[in-house]
This record gives C-alpha cells, structure tokens and sequence, in this order.
C-alpha cells in the first residue's frame, strides 16, 4: 500500500476547498484515473503514477476557458466513440442530463439553480470521462454552457465527474412538468420538417417498438437499436440507435422518444439523436443481454471511509490518503 506524496495531499485538500468536493470523492476520482487512464496503466513508476493521474485530477477541475459549476444528472446512458479528425485519433460523445448550475453568493455561500434541459457534444477526456456516469446518479462538475431558448448547451474537452449525494428530481418528474404541456410532440413522417435549431431543440416521438435489440458493429463495439413504427409509417420502421443499456423495452411496447434532428444537405436524409426514452402504460421491461468487458484492469486499494457525509473543510486525513 503507498501513501500519496504530501504536496499532492495539500494540493487535493486545496482543490477541495476550491471547489468544495470532500477530499475522500476526490480521492475515488484519482483511483479511477489511475485504474482506467491509459497512460498511468502502462506506468512502472508507483510514485510518478500518482503524480500523473493528480495532474489530470487537477486539470479537470481547473478552468479551461469559461466554465461554470453544476451538478448533473445524466437521463440516458452517455455514450462516447473515438473517431479520426485530420487523421488524428480523439474520443467524442454525447451527454444529455437534467442540470442544475452552482452560484455563491458575497457571503461565499453555495445555492443551486432551477433544474434545467441539457444537453451536448463532449470531446477528448471529457467524452472518455462521461463513459461512467450512470443515468439517475448525481454527479458535479464544471462544464461549458450555452443557454438556449429552452435548456442550455453543455460541453467540455476535459470534465471530471464527481459522484455526490445530490437530490433532483428525476426524468418522469420532469417530462411531466416540463415537456409534457409542451406542443412538441411530431409522427415519424413529420421528421423532415422539423429540424432542429440546437441541442435542446427537442421533438418527442411515440412509437410501437416492432424490434429491440443489442448488435455488435464489425469493429467489436455493441450498440442497442429500436425499430419502431407509427401511424404515419405503418408497414414501414424507423431505427433509433441508444446505448446497449437502455434497450430495457421488448417488442410491442409503446415509447416516447425525446431526442434532436438533423438532416444531411446533400441526400437528405433525417438523423435522429435520441435523448431520452419514456415507458407508455402499454410497456414492457426487457432483460438486455450486453457483452462484458474482457479487458483487465488494474486495481489499486484506496483506504477511504465509508461515511462521506462530512464536509471537504472538516473531513479528517486519517487513512483518506493511502493507496
């Protein structure tokens, strides 16, 4: 078991204060880098190991253009690729949650916002990152936003996410709140004619799920599919692309779709990046089979307490820095 260096202790429990995350999330956020970052995986050295993932902590947590503070709480399972931009590999993803942004006030007090849409494109460690952010959890972080006529933009190059016992109402809440009264609900053959305008930009489609499943691409990546139909297209499908996880729906189910379109102008073709999916009283739970990950990884055993109710001001050291 090593012990963290000390300037990186008092580097964590300053970042701590700066961003008032208890030192012990921080702490279960440099262990997953150590465990997952590819670079620290290929790292002989304990102690430069440590050192490098404490730099990439650090960074995500340190302002790369504006940003502003948050806690999310993703609403479908993210999912991120790496793709080739001018012949240079870079991972890129997609992240739609329920958020509410972080204020202080003079007197250095912290108060959260209304629950508000987002959604948007994530780039490089921060479409990594979002890969284990889990649709219902809370998490805070600092992001990029744009506001929008309705929900804001969301989008960072190199976020961390830390998970945090944050309470916010969850998705079915807000579609009846907030999307339910709403005039944006559109038929499948309706799709060319509404274009989205932004990331928030958001139609609600409601289908009969003809096929459910969970495919494997030639490269080895699985993905889910629905294929659904609607009164507009009947004898006809329409596939909607998710994560393996949210193909949690059999055939014969009636959803509601909420997501963005886009059309190429050259073929014209309609592009359809679902959001969020929402069970009609005519639904049924699917057992989803999703391949493991086969890959090895490598543990390291932080001695952390398992009470994370204290503050990141009044948290005692005491075991927290062991690894």
């Amino acid at each position: 078991m090593a012990t963290i260096p000390e300037d990186i202790q008092k580097r964590i429990k300053e970042l701590s204060k700066k961003t008032e995350i208890p030192v012990k999330s921080l702490m279960a956020r440099l262990k997953e880098i150590i465990t997952t970052n590819e670079t620290a995986k290929t790292m002989e050295d304990v102690d430069f190991k440590i050192r490098f993932a404490a730099a990439i902590l650090t960074k995500e947590h340190s302002m790369s253009g504006k940003t502003t503070d948050c806690i999310i709480q993703p609403i479908i399972t993210p999912r991120a690729r790496e793709v080739t931009i001018k012949g240079e590999k870079t991972y890129v993803g997609d992240l739609t949650a329920l958020v509410q942004v972080l204020t202080k006030s003079e007197d250095d007090k912290t108060t959260k916002g209304p629950v508000t849409y987002a959604s948007g494109t994530f780039w490089r460690e921060g479409a990594q990152n979002i890969e284990s952010l889990e649709p219902g959890k809370t998490y805070k972080a600092s992001l990029r936003i744009t506001e929008n006529s309705w929900g804001i933009t969301i989008s960072s190059d190199n976020a961390g996410f830390v998970e945090t016992k944050d309470k916010m109402m969850g998705l079915k809440e807000f579609y009846k709140k907030e999307i339910e009264p709403t005039d944006i609900n559109i038929t499948l053959g309706e799709m060319d004619l509404n274009k989205s305008e932004t990331s928030t930009d958001i139609k609600v489609l409601t289908g009969t799920v003809i096929e459910a499943e969970v495919a494997e691409s030639t490269d080895g990546h699985q993905y889910g599919r629905y294929n659904i139909m609607d009164e507009s297209n009947v004898g006809e499908n329409f596939a909607i692309f998710v994560a393996p996880e949210d193909v949690c729906w059999m055939q014969g189910s009636v959803l509601k779709f909420g997501g963005t379109i886009s059309i190429d102008e050259k073929t014209g073709k309609v592009r359809w990046n679902n959001q969020f999916i929402i069970p009609t009283p005519i639904a049924m739970p699917k057992e989803i089979s999703i391949k493991p990950v086969t890959e090895k990884k490598e543990t390291v055993d932080i001695d952390l307490d398992d009470d994370d109710s204290t503050s990141a001001a009044s948290e005692e050291d005491d075991g927290v820095f062991a690894i």
